[in-house]
């Protein structure tokens, strides 16, 4: 037996090493791919298990906070935290933080905007010219936000530079506004006048006036400055006279500053907020609001010096960077020198803004003014010590004379079906809106930002206060002595490092975080362009697309000023609800929570028992990650366009799901391999067989029984399986380390056991069909019949009719390379359309990224053995027909005639893998997601496409063989 067995071997050499190859490839490659997607599968189950846990469990929020579009999509809408004025008591807090379970119950109660400025003294000495004695510049100053996408123009600003002797005027009460210029000749003129009734009706005087009043002449002003040693006119920065500083003017850029109050123990514990102060202290439990009692020796009111003022403020801890990026870009220009001459002998030119700008200008040069700078000014205000406030080198006090919130932004999908395409709606922000006592153009004190005039996509309500008291330059009546101010004053104890605070899981960002930079990037090509590349953050403007992070954090005890009485609108619905303060509760479970059923049920029975004790509106935050929404934004009117930006959301559920797919993917990608292999060897073994059915037929006329027959088979493909597992495990190791793969053991030497096995099923049918037959019809005769002969007039045609001489030879070829194509089309469909399960959020395309090089590599290699088993397909039909291609191309039939037929058989049999490969998956992915985008079609008719590339380039081997065809021969044997 076995010597017949080595025989048989040695004499179909080719043939044995054709079978030997296509086992040693089927059990190589299931050895290496199954080794690699075990190991694409445990780090990808290990990148969920180490972000599976954000910074808290539970998101608790008031109830009916959920949109329609969270409750349908599974979402929960991230930049909400600015938009939530309340609607959680103290009571419900207190209910939650004592329940069984609860580690960490850490309250946000957000308090609304104030509008803080920072004071930039802009150096002008360089745009001077040498040698001249009266000159006036222009200072221009454009707002730049959005990116660089919107430029605002502010009223110029005129700085008269003399070297005439300066001094306050002692008529006014605000004297360090307007001068007196004495003259070499004795006589006196009054220079840097703002005469609010000359430059229009939008600019007159008074402390209060209605929006922002962007009308250039009315934000116009005039500064001066003499370089003369007898000045005793102070600027308007300090109260040091004038000659002490070089020629300036000074700069207001006003930041919104979002204010919310925190429990600081509970916010330590959850957050870490303690160990990013880094600068002065954190917050304690005890800090409140207070009172300061100080006597009056500022500059604003020198008639009034000697009276007590009484002050309350709040502590507070400021964030060390501002989330608004904007900046004013300055053109300096000076006027004609006439002009300044014309001052200088007592015109009163200077004190028109609206007359000046009249007068040409030519440019001197530029500079810029950024956030940054302002921003700091205002650190060092609420830095300063009270009650010396006056004292304080930024020129103003830190005082919330004024509160805005604003509301959520409205969503409405813009794609029905798609499922992730909104449009934010622009509301109406009326005039009356933006209110600000501090208001005071005259001064100098601009109070608001320009960019409260653009595009609003978010309500407002203005809680200024009821009465003049809360102004800063307008004290109250005293009361045994001391006046009393209502506005309450920001006291600043520490600045924290938003960078610093614990955020938890990069891939699984908590919702409503405080200290992530907000901002959201293009979600389009044109976007992106527009952005630079960038992300569009908040700016100058409360209402607009982007909303702030809390910039100055409280304790809840101290907010309670903010939310009470002289402030109005208050109350539920409003934005500031003083009985119930609290806008988010976010809780953390205690000990530890995994991926387990057991921890999911742990944090879903605490869940529950929150919302039956409070009714409150409860998010899962555990196993949720980070998300895009394709959003809309309405163009701005200062030249920002319409953008699609990606939208930060949070997807709740994603780790369960991505592991759920991953490990589904990695078993369907497995059986795709262990599938195509066995069709391979079955293919190849077969072939084998069938190669040598009249040698079968002439032992078993020689007296060979049919169990002997099936035993010699059964060697010859043990044997073979035993060669190619052997030799299949040696490449396995050495190709590892070139593919970087750990190659499993257990995979390792499973690859012999496995080519035996697969070996001995695939021979099981051929074996058993050559032992079935009539040992005299087992060999060929000379003639063979045909009983309908029909004539073939197309090449075409008759490769279709040799392709159904054998169909089950033909499926199985088919079949091979349809599972390549199917896994192919599958795992692109996957990356293209099924983004809500295994893409599409960070935690999600993290692990997409660590599996999808195996991914590929698994249904290449299944596609690879598909084309092999087509070769072979072929290779063993032009073998078998040897005599037929002999007689054509004895009967005229050219080479090239030939290698068409075969070329078309090779065509068809892909053609057939393309519809079953193509068509199942599409099938499959039609089944899993009903609504499938033009993409998935594409991607299917190129996989489709694969499939009939794949069939003619596996035909180039068995198509040379023609070229061997020993003709003379074949036709002497027919």
């Amino acid at each position: 037996m076995w010597t017949a067995v080595r025989a048989q071997l040695r004499y179909r050499r080719e043939r044995t090493a054709a079978t030997l190859l296509a086992i040693l490839l089927a059990v190589t490659s299931f050895a290496l791919l199954s080794s690699a997607a075990e190991g694409a599968q445990l780090q990808a189950v290990g990148t969920v298990k180490a972000n599976f846990r954000p910074l808290y469990d539970i998101l608790v929020r008031p109830a009916g906070t959920a949109s329609s579009l969270e409750q349908s999509r599974g979402l929960v809408q991230t930049d909400q935290l600015s938009s939530l004025g309340g609607g959680i008591t103290l009571s419900q807090w207190q209910k939650i933080l004592s329940l069984p379970g609860v580690s960490v119950a850490a309250p946000v109660a957000v308090g609304g905007y104030a509008m803080q400025t920072g004071e930039v003294s802009v150096d002008l000495s360089r745009y001077l010219k040498p040698g001249v004695e009266n000159q006036i510049l222009k200072i221009d100053p454009t707002w730049v936000t959005d990116r660089g996408t919107s430029r605002i123009p502010d009223g110029p600003i005129y700085l008269y530079v003399t070297r005439d002797p300066l001094r306050g005027d002692p008529k006014d009460l605000v004297d360090q506004m307007y001068a007196l210029q004495q003259h070499p000749d004795g006589s006196v003129s009054r220079v840097c006048v703002y005469d609010g009734s000359a430059a229009g009706p939008s600019a007159t005087g008074g402390s209060t006036v209605q929006g922002p009043a962007l009308d250039p002449a009315s934000r116009s002003r005039t500064a001066c400055w003499s370089g003369n040693q007898d000045t005793t006119y102070p600027t308007y920065v300090t109260d040091t006279p004038a000659q002490s500083r070089s020629p300036h003017v000074v700069i207001g850029l006003t930041v919104p500053m979002l204010i919310a109050g925190i429990d600081p123990v509970q916010e330590a514990r959850l957050d870490g907020l303690d160990h990013a102060v880094v600068d002065g202290r954190y917050l304690a439990e005890t800090d409140g609001p207070s009172t300061s009692t100080f006597t009056d020796t500022d500059r604003y009111d020198r008639t009034a010096n000697g009276q007590v003022y009484s002050s309350p403020s709040i502590p507070v801890l400021a964030s060390s960077t501002p989330d608004t990026s904007d900046r004013i870009d300055i053109t300096v220009s000076s006027l004609q020198p006439t002009v300044a001459d014309a001052v200088a002998a007592g015109s009163t030119l200077i004190s028109r803004p609206d007359l000046l700008a009249r007068q040409p200008a030519t440019p001197s040069g530029k500079l810029t003014v950024t956030t940054d700078q302002a921003y700091r000014q205002i650190l060092a205000a609420m830095a300063a010590p009270l009650p010396s406030l006056a004292a304080q080198a930024s020129g103003y006090d830190p005082v919330v004379s004024d509160i805005w919130t604003t509301g959520n932004t409205t969503l409405t999908a813009h794609r029905a079906g798609s499922g992730s395409g909104l449009t934010e709606q622009p509301v109406t922000v009326p005039g009356t809106a933006w209110h600000s006592s501090a208001y005071d153009p005259g001064a100098g004190w601009l109070g608001l930002p320009v960019q409260l005039e653009d595009t609003a996509t978010r309500t407002v309500v203005d809680h200024s206060p009821a009465d003049s008291n809360s102004n800063l330059y307008e004290p109250g009546p005293a009361t045994d002595g001391v006046h009393p101010r209502s506005s309450t004053e920001l006291r600043s104890v520490g600045v924290f490092d938003p960078g610093k605070v614990n955020l938890g899981p990069s891939l699984a960002p908590a919702p409503m975080d405080l200290y992530s930079q907000p901002g959201a990037a293009g979600a389009d090509a044109a976007s992106r362009t527009a952005l630079g590349g960038g992300t569009l953050g908040p700016d100058g403007d409360p209402a607009g697309p982007i909303a702030q992070r809390p910039t100055v954090l409280t304790t809840l005890s101290a907010l309670t000023r903010l939310q009470k009485a002289p402030y109005i609108n208050t109350g539920a619905g409003l934005g500031i609800d003083p009985a119930a303060p609290i806008s988010t509760i976010r809780v953390r479970v205690s000990g530890e929570v995994g991926i387990d059923a057991l921890s999911r049920a742990r944090v879903s029975a605490i869940a529950d028992s929150i919302r039956k004790a409070t009714g409150l509106q409860v998010d899962f935050v555990t196993g949720s990650s980070a998300t895009t929404v394709a959003t809309t934004v309405p163009a701005g009117k200062y030249g920002r366009p319409a953008l699609t930006l990606a939208q930060p959301w949070l997807k709740q559920g994603v780790a369960a799901v991505v592991v759920t797919a991953v490990n589904r993917k990695s078993l369907l990608l497995a059986v795709l391999v262990l599938v195509a292999c066995a069709l391979a060897v079955g293919n190849a073994s077969s072939a084998a067989v069938r190669s040598r059915v009249t040698e079968l037929g002439v032992l078993a006329c020689l007296g060979w029984s049919r169990p002997r027959l099936f035993q010699l088979v059964f060697a010859e493909a043990a044997a073979v399986g035993a060669a190619a597992g052997a030799g299949g495990t040696g490449c396995a190791f050495a190709l590892a380390p070139l593919l970087g793969v750990h190659v499993r053991t257990g995979y390792a030497l499973l690859a012999l056991p496995a080519a035996l096995l697969l070996s001995l099923l695939a021979a099981l049918w051929p074996a058993w069909r050559a032992t079935r037959a009539d040992p005299g019809a087992a060999v060929r005769p000379a003639v063979a019949f045909v009983r309908r002969p029909r004539p073939r007039r197309r090449i075409s045609a008759l490769a279709r009719s040799n392709l159904l001489r054998a169909p089950g030879r033909t499926l199985l070829g088919a079949v091979s390379l349809a599972l390549g194509i199917a896994a192919l089309t599958l795992i692109a469909m996957i990356d293209l359309a099924f983004h809500s399960t295994v893409s599409g959020t960070l935690l999600g395309d993290a692990v997409v990224l660590q599996t999808r090089p195996t991914d590929y590599l698994a249904a290449g290699v299944t596609a690879l053995l598909g084309a092999v088993a087509v070769a072979d397909v072929l290779y063993v039909n032009i073998r078998e027909r040897a005599a037929e291609f002999a007689l054509l191309g004895a009967t005229g039939w050219s080479e090239g005639q030939l290698t068409r037929l075969a070329g078309y058989e090779a065509a068809g049999l892909g053609l057939i893998g393309a519809v079953l490969g193509a068509g199942s998956a599409l099938g499959l992915a039609a089944v899993l997601q009903p609504s499938l985008p033009r993409a998935v079609y594409l991607t299917a008719a190129l996989g489709a496409a694969t499939a009939v590339v794949l069939a003619v380039v596996a035909a180039a081997a068995p198509l040379r063989s023609l070229r061997d065809l020993p003709t003379a021969r074949l036709l002497a044997e027919e």
